[in-house]
């Protein structure tokens, strides 16, 4: 560990930052965040250089430096703010996550990258119930049938198809949590989901839990979606087993 002041070139260069690929500058002060930053990239012009800013006044001295990133602290809590209000969920997990160790985050962030790709996952939440799911609501209330996880994160357009998304949280009706929940956990009236994943996905999701076609489709596989003509040879192709039934019998 080098200690001392970052926008001194004697300190930058004994900390390393000639052979350094990046630097973050994240200090309370826009003024030293600035200057640490003009100062590793004199001497290490290829350096990645991420900055905090702190006061919105000062935007135009940071685009003059062009930086690599820049980490506006009001929009980042602004952001983490929306994103708690429109998923209550979404707060208790951060609070999981602050209290695993690096390892099982550096797994999920793994997890996450495997299955969405490169695009930035998406958090949302989805509650069962009449208003918000109302196929899946359904079909979860009724006796016998089962809805699990990873019936939901098929594709509705190609079942065999699995959807770039990743279940975060899952609360039951008692308000008992389980985190990272495995794909063959049943859904129930009143429980809640934490997702992430593709802005694709989430549509995906939303649409075969709001309609029944959908919904039957990623359970079962049988298609019910192509208008009335196809469901009546359906129809009738589940009624030829039972007809055909007592004269086997017989």
């Amino acid at each position: 560990m080098i200690q001392g002041v970052g926008t001194e070139a004697e300190i930058l260069c004994a900390a390393g930052i000639a052979e350094a690929e990046g630097l973050v500058a994240a200090t309370d002060n826009d003024v030293a965040n600035l200057a640490i930053a003009v100062t590793a990239r004199e001497i290490n012009p290829d350096i990645f250089l991420a900055i905090r800013q702190n006061l919105e006044g000062n935007v135009r001295l940071f685009e003059a430096i062009e930086p690599d990133l820049v980490m506006d602290s009001s929009e980042i809590v602004a952001h983490e703010c929306i994103a708690v209000i429109m998923s209550p969920l979404l707060e208790r997990f951060l609070d999981v996550v602050r209290g695993e160790r690096d390892a099982w985050a550096s797994a999920l962030i793994d997890r996450l990258k495997e299955t969405v790709g490169d695009e930035a996952p998406v958090p949302w939440g989805m509650r069962i119930d009449r208003a918000n799911a109302p196929a899946l609501f359904a079909a979860a209330s009724e006796k016998g049938s089962v809805v699990t996880i990873g019936d939901i994160l098929r594709d509705p357009l190609d079942r065999e198809h699995r959807l770039a998304c990743v279940a975060l949280m899952l609360r039951r009706a008692d308000g008992s949590t389980v985190v990272l929940p495995e794909l063959d956990e049943p859904l129930k009236p009143m429980h809640a989901l934490l997702l992430a994943g593709s802005a694709r996905a989430r549509a995906r999701v939303e649409m075969t839990v709001t309609n029944a076609n959908e919904l039957e489709y990623v359970c079962s596989g049988i298609d019910r979606r192509t208008g009335w003509i196809w469901q009546a040879i359906s129809a009738r192709r589940r009624q030829a087993p039972a007809a055909q039934q007592p004269e086997e019998s017989a």
